[in-house]
């Protein structure tokens, strides 16, 4: 050894590589460990998520069955009920469209229905006060301070037929707002006239019995003794004020003055709302449906959940105590790893390093040997591989990109060279392939004299598959337009030669259309296509909508034709979806809401004009976003 050069230890490739190597592995480590933890997280989160949900539509769902079995028990009481009504309003009939608060006593005494309760009979008028009433407090009520009820009254007061309502809560007189009287059934039938709204009703202790017997705080009950994540669970119906079942701490989850904020918005979009307390509870308000169509009143209710959080805090300390461990493990197994093998590696490594960097220079006649690990010398004979896969791409990314090269040039010529000059028509056409071929193609078709077939069409999908199904598509249209002077039938007739001689699942959207100069109208068919834009006297006056789905999908596919009048100097701009769906580097599109101002603009100009104003306006958008789709224009001026 020299000693005036001493070794520096510190500095050697293999100590150098051992502590790369340890840091490697710490940083994967945590790298790894915290995705574990984000993955883990995020499955513990849905796990609670949806054991949270399950357990509140459990609840739901229970409250509801609840709903529905008072439901059938109330139920047997209609008949009794309708038959007060009906004998109502033949005693309105035979008194001459009129009734008073003694006959309404009579009819009551006449229909004794023997029922367990108190039967009451009253008269609404059509503005929802109540005018006679076998309850003299209650003539006076006014129920335009509830619209929804008023609204169910009004429904059926125009209606004819007897509708019954369930158990609900009532009014106990003119000046009651919270409906504080006792639970009653009510049932209405709207007078012959419809002048007023005939309603019996049954107040009974018996309903009042029978809800505690089955009632919504049984159920409340039980899922909270079920779930001791369930830190209260509370009902409130539309015209309590109060909650009229609860479990747990009423001072559990939000201020009582938020609920209530909570609660009328539910009832108002019945829309779930979820709110994450301070405190690392949640709060969730539900909109428990039980109103039936045709009641008056709305008996559904709204469930406020509140939630603990403590099992979901417990699995992710449990999640962060693991990755820990594991973090630990893998550190010091690394270290003793990365100490047995540095020796071996460093050797065959320089050596293959060497190699690489040579053929990364561009020898690509270099080949990598030397090497003496098994796992080195396989990695030998798989860069040499490749080195030769990448000689012989190169050869055949050049060969195709020729041949692609060809095909482009093919593909322009099935496309119209230029645009004719013809009488009472101007026209252009453009197209600008996302790559070196395209599935967009356009015609002009002459079918007489006087009637030229406009043509634009979408291929789905792109390069190459699209572009012989843009050649076959465009040959089936060209070879049958003679003989099919309707759009609709043409496109049929294409539709189906498609479906029976494609075997893959392409379409196409086509938009003909057949411009008669004689007659001033254009005839067309959209299957599918972007609706073209037919500019009037300077005003969009349309958008030519489609009247049928793509060509290629189903056979027999039925398509209709529209006739539209024209006039001198109308435009009908046609495009396809790499116009409108052009994005900018914001990933915004282009949209009709810049194309078709942009044709108002341009309204005086000629075809060719506009189609160089719209391409460069996406130009201008796109900025420096690729062009993902391709573009194509038609613009004919008449």
């Amino acid at each position: 050894m020299n000693r005036d050069n001493p070794e520096k230890p510190l500095f050697s490739l293999r100590r150098y590589l051992m502590i790369v190597i340890i840091a490697i592995i710490i940083i994967v480590s945590l790298t790894s460990l915290s995705l574990t933890y984000l993955v883990g997280e995020e499955a513990a989160i849905h796990l609670y998520t949806t054991f949270t949900d399950y357990s509140a539509e459990n609840a739901e769902k229970a409250v509801i069955l609840v709903s529905r079995s008072l439901d059938l028990i109330d139920d047997r009481l209609d008949p009794a009920m309708e038959k007060i009504l009906l004998a109502t309003k033949m005693r309105y009939l035979e008194n001459n469209d009129t009734i008073t608060n003694t006959e309404l006593s009579g009819i009551i005494a006449d229909n004794d229905p023997g029922i367990n309760g108190t039967v009451v009979l009253k008269v609404i008028d059509p503005e929802g006060i109540i005018v006679y009433s076998t309850v003299p407090g209650d003539i006076g009520i006014d129920f335009r301070k509830w619209p929804e009820i008023y609204r169910g009254m009004e429904e059926i007061r125009a209606g004819d037929r007897y509708v019954p309502d369930r158990v609900t809560v009532s009014l106990n007189g003119t000046s009651d707002t919270d409906f504080s009287g006792k639970l009653s059934k009510y049932g209405y039938l709207p007078s012959p006239d419809k002048d007023y709204l005939f309603a019996v009703g049954i107040i009974s202790d018996y309903f009042e019995e029978r809800d505690m017997a089955l009632s919504y705080q049984q159920v409340l009950d039980e899922f909270g003794r079920l779930d001791p994540d369930i830190l209260a669970i509370r009902l409130y119906h539309r015209y309590k004020p109060d909650p009229i079942a609860q479990t747990g701490s009423p001072k559990t989850g939000l201020p009582i003055s938020e609920r209530k904020e909570y609660v009328d918005r539910t009832f108002a979009t019945h829309e779930e709302i979820r709110i994450e307390e301070e405190d690392g509870d949640c709060s969730r308000f539900v909109f428990v449906p039980i109103m039936r169509e045709g009641e008056v009143f709305d008996n559904s209710l709204v469930m406020e959940h509140v939630v603990s959080k403590n099992m979901l805090s417990a699995m992710l300390h449990e999640i962060i105590i693991i990755c820990l461990q594991i973090l630990l493990v893998a550190v010091l197994v690394g270290a003793v790893l990365t100490l047995l093998v540095s020796r071996r590696i460093t050797r065959s490594f320089n050596r293959v390093i060497s190699d690489i960097t040579t053929i990364a220079d561009g020898d690509l006649d270099h080949a990598i040997s030397g090497a003496r690990i098994a796992e080195f010398a396989r990695l030998e004979t798989s860069i040499n591989t490749m080195v030769r896969k990448i000689r012989y791409y190169s050869t055949e990314l050049e060969r195709k990109e020729a041949e692609l090269a060809i095909a482009a040039k093919i593909q322009r010529t099935f496309l119209p060279k230029e645009c004719p000059d013809i009488a009472g028509l101007e026209i252009m056409m453009h197209t600008l392939p996302a790559r070196e071929v395209g599935g967009d193609f356009y015609d002009l078709i002459s079918l007489d004299d006087n009637r030229y077939g406009i043509v634009i069409a979408d291929v789905s999908g792109k390069g190459v598959p699209a572009a012989l199904f843009m050649a076959s598509s465009r040959t089936l249209i060209r070879g049958n337009a003679a003989w099919y002077p309707d759009p609709a039938a043409l496109i049929f007739r294409v539709n189906n030669l498609i479906v029976e001689n494609t075997e893959n699942e392409m379409f196409v959207t086509v938009f003909y259309g057949i411009a008669d100069l004689s007659a001033m109208t254009l005839t067309y068919c959209n299957a599918g296509h972007n609706p073209p834009v037919l500019l009037h006297e300077d005003t969009v006056i349309g958008s030519l909508h489609g009247t049928g789905m793509a060509a290629g999908v189903i056979a027999d596919t039925p398509y209709t034709s529209e006739t539209i009048s024209l006039t001198t100097g109308d435009v009908l701009v046609c495009y396809t979806d790499g116009i409108t769906e052009a994005i900018d580097t914001d990933k915004n599109q282009f949209g009709e809401e810049r194309l078709i101002p942009l044709i108002r603009k341009d309204s005086s100009l000629c075809a060719k004009e506009i189609v160089g104003d719209i391409i460069d306006a996406v130009t201008v958008f796109s900025g420096n976003e690729p062009q993902f789709d391709d573009i194509t224009l038609v613009v004919a001026r008449f």
